[in-house]
């Protein structure tokens, strides 16, 4: 499947290195931990969340999980563009 590359991703091992909008709609473009890139959109799961909302200037994660284990109550985490 497609989308399983994007399984083991970590959001807070992810940086966006930047967002294009193609057909009306924004993607992010991330690296993992080692530099590998990836582009993302809306809805793609990651190992700890999925991809909540993208924007022109950040990108909204939604993390359910912390150690594999499911959050009481997700968090939002807001990332933008180059390292935290």
């Amino acid at each position: 499947m497609a989308e399983d590359k994007f399984d083991k991703l970590l959001i807070d091992d992810l940086t966006i290195i930047g967002i294009v909008k193609v057909k009306g709609k924004f993607f992010i473009i991330v690296t993992d931990s080692s530099g590998f890139p990836y582009n993302i959109k809306v809805g793609h799961k990651l190992a700890d969340g999925f991809v909540l909302s993208i924007k022109y200037n950040h990108a909204v994660f939604r993390k359910t999980k912390e150690n594999n284990i499911p959050l009481p109550k997700p968090k939002d985490i807001v990332k933008k563009i180059g390292p935290d």
